[in-house]
């Protein structure tokens, strides 16, 4: 029962992982600006900037 509500960790690279990120908060904090994502997730904007960019067909 455990696997099926917390099921193992998947092992993310980096790109993979913002990218993640990203759409979990904009998902659930939406509708949000880039400021606030950078905010949020305490970043730096040219690298967020990129990761919304390249994100920007799933929303």
């Amino acid at each position: 029962m455990l696997e099926e509500w917390a099921p193992r960790d998947r092992m993310l690279d980096r790109d993979a992982a913002l990218a993640e990120l990203t759409s979990r908060y904009f998902a659930g904090h939406g509708p949000a600006t880039l400021q606030d994502f950078v905010w949020w997730s305490v970043s730096e904007v040219t690298d967020r900037f990129g990761r919304i960019t390249i994100m920007k067909p799933c929303f």
